[in-house]
């Protein structure tokens, strides 16, 4: 199985559910190989990869249908902007971990978080011990240590006992989760328990998950057990496999998510 994924290498930009796909496509075993079409025409990169499946996110350009049709490969849309007649499969994608590059470590750090904005939690928590750092945007808090590239964040994460989610990403809790890590965010949660509401409970439920191992390690794996089972990148890539007609391959991708769990 040869898979083409499209991605914008000339500007280097980091998209974290293309990677989700792409790694878990690579521990399948299939044939990955990542597309900028700014940079090599459709018909180029089919004439020389002959890929059966070609992933885009958002958009497929009318190149890439028109070559699809000589070569004969199935294009998948992951979140399409629009729906048209073109020959191509749409798949709306839903929060997943990326179980390949978040793996568990061991625990260096009490709490962190990864924000590009200043936000409350961020300044209320610092007597917690709070490390900070962002992708983009400089921060002016104390405890503000500097950017990360995104190759670098699962390893921060990993290391740290409770994560702090300030931007609304639910896959970033999801994948906190897979590496050991008790994510926390204000408005939001992926586990059972009640949603944290308020500044002043979040200190304290923070307080608590830090001197309490036990009961930390007991949230974690409560929601871990309902992420490994339904919400990984192996079973979207099972469900391209199964919308392209890819029955053997889509039973793989459960297979390999076994033998990593």
């Amino acid at each position: 199985m040869k898979i083409v994924f499209t991605a914008n290498i000339k500007e280097n930009l980091y998209n974290p559910i293309v990677e989700g796909f792409s790694s878990a496509a690579h521990v399948c075993g299939f044939n990955v190989i990542k597309w900028d079409e700014s940079m090599k025409p459709a018909w180029d990169m089919a004439y020389e990869t002959s890929p059966d499946i070609v992933v885009c996110y958002k958009k497929a350009s009318s190149a890439l249908t028109n070559t699809s049709e000589e070569y004969g490969f199935k294009i998948v849309v992951i979140n399409p902007e629009e729906i048209d007649s073109r020959p191509i499969t749409a798949y709306l994608h839903r929060p997943a971990a990326n179980l390949v590059r978040y793996r568990p470590s061991k625990k260096l750090n009490d709490i962190i978080a990864i924000s590009e904005r200043q936000t409350p939690e961020l300044i209320h928590l610092q007597q917690l011990g709070l490390k900070c750092f962002s992708l983009k945007h400089n921060l002016g808090v104390p405890h503000y240590l500097g950017r990360l590239n995104p190759e670098q964040v699962p390893k921060e994460i990993s290391k740290s006992k409770v994560y702090i989610e300030t931007n609304g990403d639910t896959e970033t809790m999801m994948n906190s989760i897979c590496c050991g890590t008790l994510p926390v965010s204000l408005g939001m949660g992926i586990s059972e328990e009640k949603t944290i509401e308020n500044i002043a409970e979040m200190k304290s439920y923070v307080k608590t998950m830090l001197s309490n191992e036990k009961q930390r390690l007991s949230a974690i794996q409560q929601t871990y057990q309902r992420v490994i089972e339904n919400d990984t990148y192996f079973h979207r890539l099972r469900d391209i496999m199964t919308l392209t007609d890819n029955e053997k391959e889509a039973s793989l991708c459960l297979e390999k998510l076994g033998e990593l769990v």
